[in-house]
């Protein structure tokens, strides 16, 4: 993969007067940058003219706006391979905005021990030996990365490895947002992207793009996020760190690294195709040099996909080293290419409330090749939702603030439909309502080779949502017999047997209802209730509602009810049981409860062909 050409967008240019005093210091090539900021005064913009600037270490002071005035990667500040480009160093207020900064000695932009500064439009890359793109440490507050692009850091001295894209330490109070961080395959043996760690607060990655990366990672270490140095003061290396609607592509040793972090937040990214070397887990809990344990970590509404069915056997959530406490998820979207979901101690998606597995329906299924023209922007819309994919409107609703995501990684107010998508990029109204006006079908629709038996599908799962599931297993059998198609006489007589499994779930749950009480919902006055089973006999169950037995005949229970409750007392690694429910689930026309028990049918040895049971829902 050969460097790349970040195509910037059009930048207009306003005058950042804060006083009738304040200067336009306007910078022209043969001049120096360095001595314009040196003049320039607070609110004053030095306007720099396309151009290359051969610069050492630039300085601005405070509350000085220095920018591309032709537009961003206009004005290119090359280090000459000595020293840095932009050094923010003990400034308040600073902004640099538009400009290509490349051939650095060490660090190519560095902000130390500064505060209310902003990085803009920036795209860094080549630095020197040593030396990272983006370099933040020494006590930085209140700091915005925000639209850059950075790659090909320096190698490590004496090392096969190389430097980071953005490296922050000590720093509290960081937003890197609308940002692309990758490696070009320059690089022999790349480490990671990026860092957060040694006492850093409240730092916040928003609508990234991370990778692709280089598969030769010397070191292992996920993209993104892991990483220690110095003393940890605090005992952590990362304290309140929000991913959000960020894109993780080809990061080939794991996506995520959350090394000695607390109150860690994973919410609304997208996940494609990682993992792939040395079979990572996609994020990886590690221990981060002093700090050694991690801790409430909160992951939900994000799409795991991997195009390839290469998903890490370690899982999407694995532990190197270290300890951990406090794991929560759900609502997620896990896709192997219908094969099964690895699961992990620490995170078994069989189990999450609300996980589906499903395909999400990305627009692309692989990274395209990188050229001049990619951008953070076409990359996001490229991995975006397609027209009726399963991550509209399926977020859950989430009691946590921090869980609530009001924009998308483009910008887009979050939601634009009933609920929140899953995933980073948010389906848009518009091309929702173009959808809705193209395609507006009145019930369920049968495709493939069962469409033509669509009345007769539907007809059978309203009998069996009315209890009669034996006069819904001989309609199914009817069907199946009628055809002439394999495809469609396999999913048919799939069906009928789903519906005769509905007694042998009954069965289950008899059987087991008194080894296992799980918490079960019911409908009862209006809606959903949490109760325990009782009693259970071939009438239907006895469920306790605060303290009153109620019986319920099976008859009464919605298909999806009734496979929950079953869900609950099945043995997950029994293939058998597993199949079970995947078949009512299939017949009985449960899209995200079929693939939930299929993947669990599969990581149980299930050998059965499951394409059947698939077209059923699909």
């Amino acid at each position: 993969m050969r460097a790349v050409r970040h195509a910037f967008a059009a930048l207009v240019v306003c005058a950042a007067a804060a006083s009738g005093r304040a200067a336009v210091i306007e910078v022209r090539p043969g001049r120096s940058i360095g001595q314009a900021v040196r003049r320039a005064r607070k609110g004053d913009t030095v306007a720099v003219r396309a151009g290359v600037y051969k610069e050492r270490t630039i300085i601005p002071s405070d509350g000085v706006t220095v920018v591309s005035a032709d537009g961003p990667g206009k004005a290119k500040v090359d280090a000459g391979g000595r020293e840095k480009t932009f050094f923010l160093w003990q400034r308040k207020g600073v902004t640099v905005d538009g400009f290509e900064c490349y051939n650095s000695g060490e660090n190519v932009v560095m902000v130390t021990q500064s505060s209310n500064c902003v990085l803009r439009n920036l795209y860094v890359h080549d630095a020197g030996t040593g030396g990272d793109c983006i370099k933040i440490n020494a006590g930085t507050e209140d700091l915005l990365v925000e639209n850059c692009v950075a790659h090909t850091p320096g190698a490590q001295p004496g090392r096969d490895e190389v430097e980071e894209c953005i490296d922050m330490m000590n720093s509290t109070r960081v937003t890197i947002r609308g940002c692309w961080f990758y490696y070009t395959g320059r690089e022999s043996r790349a480490n990671q992207l990026g860092y957060s760690k040694c006492d850093s607060f409240d730092i916040v990655w928003d609508g990234n793009v991370f990778g692709p990366t280089h598969p030769k990672n010397a070191v292992g270490d996920a993209a993104l996020g892991g990483g220690w140095a110095g003393s940890n003061k605090s005992g952590w290396n990362t304290v309140g760190v929000t991913y959000r609607n960020n894109l993780f592509i080809d990061c080939h040793h794991g996506a995520l690294g959350i090394y000695g972090q607390k109150d860690v937040y994973i919410v609304n990214n997208t996940f494609v195709n990682n993992g792939h070397v040395r079979n990572r887990d996609i994020i990886d809990i590690h221990e981060g040099g002093r700090a050694q344990h991690s801790e409430n970590i909160h992951i939900f509404s994000n799409i795991f996909v991997d195009y390839a069915g290469k998903m890490p056997s370690r899982g999407v959530l694995g532990k190197t080293n270290g300890t951990w406490k406090n794991v929560v998820s759900g609502g997620n979207i896990y896709w192997n290419a219908g094969k099964p979901v690895p699961s992990s101690a620490l995170l078994n998606p069989r189990r999450e409330p609300g996980a589906r597995f499903v395909d999400p329906g990305l627009l692309a299924r692989a990274v395209p090749e990188i050229t001049d023209e990619t951008t953070r922007e076409s990359l996001m819309k490229l991995f975006g939702l397609r027209a009726g994919s399963s991550a509209i409107d399926a977020a859950p609703e989430h009691p946590d603030e921090k869980l609530k995501v009001a924009a998308d990684a483009l910008g887009t107010k979050r939601p634009q439909g009933k609920a929140f998508d899953i995933g980073a990029v948010e389906f848009k109204t518009e091309t929702r309502q173009a959808v809705s006006k193209r395609t507006a079908p009145n019930r369920p629709v049968a495709v493939g080779p069962l469409a033509p038996h669509a009345d007769g599908i539907a007809e059978a799962r309203k009998l069996a949502a009315a209890g009669d599931l034996e006069a819904a297993r001989e309609k199914a059998a009817t069907l199946a017999g009628s055809t002439k198609l394999n495809d469609a006489h396999a999913a048919l007589r799939g069906m009928a047997e789903g519906f005769a499994d509905a007694a042998k779930l009954r069965k289950i749950i008899i059987d087991r209802h008194g080894e296992r009480k799980p918490t079960v919902y019911v409908d009862f006055g209006g809606r959903a209730q949490r109760a325990k089973i009782v009693s259970a006999d071939g009438e239907g169950i006895s469920a306790s509602l605060r303290g009153v037995s109620v019986p319920i005949p099976w008859a009464k229970l919605r298909p999806g009810r009734f496979w929950a409750m079953a869900a609950k007392f099945c043995d997950e690694r029994s293939a058998p049981e597993q199949l079970a429910l995947a078949r009512y689930a299939a017949a009985s026309g449960l899209k995200d409860e079929t693939e939930k028990a299929l993947q669990a049918y599969l990581a149980a040895g299930g050998k059965a062909s499951v394409a059947p049971l698939r077209l059923l829902v699909k």
